[in-house]
């Protein structure tokens, strides 16, 4: 599962208190969503919010943020998730997005969710044949998690 989230609760009309709690409820939706799938093992890839510079509106960005990493596996905090992967964008920019035409608001974080995670992936998710670590069933992997086939002509 990919997720991108989080920059409601970083508002200053959510209250310092739910940007300090996003930690927590980001483990626990983790949780939720692999018990109703019955998917304990589901790959759960989420990107960082708000770029720098962030507007003033979101007084509780770092809060925010540090509750995202202290969920990644790889942080080893008391909220750490199995097969939770962070995944920094602050390369993407802050833009206004209008799903109904494809806009510039949405373009680009497309571009770097297809070409970005796998490398940010730990190796045992790069592999279809590794199920000991993770059994996230290959139709929730987006494509550019699925394991790669090499084209007749390069074999």
């Amino acid at each position: 599962m990919v997720w991108q989230q989080g920059e409601g609760d970083a508002r200053d009309i959510a209250g310092i208190k739910n940007a300090l709690s996003y930690g927590a409820n980001l483990n626990n939706l983790i949780k939720r969503i692999r018990a109703d799938l019955e998917a304990p093992g589901l790959a759960f890839i989420y990107g960082s919010v708000l770029p720098v510079p962030a507007p003033a509106r979101f007084p509780g960005r770092e809060e925010v943020r540090q509750g995202q990493k202290d969920v990644a596996e790889e942080s080893r905090t008391s909220l750490s998730v199995n097969n939770a992967v962070y995944v920094p964008a602050d390369d993407l920019q802050l833009r206004s997005v209008d799903f109904r035409t494809p806009s510039h608001g949405y373009r680009p974080s497309g571009y770097a969710w297809n070409s970005g995670p796998r490398n940010a992936l730990p190796p045992h998710w790069k592999s279809s044949g590794d199920k000991k670590k993770t059994d996230t069933p290959a139709l929730f992997l987006p494509h550019f998690l699925q394991p790669r086939q090499p084209h007749p002509e390069n074999q």
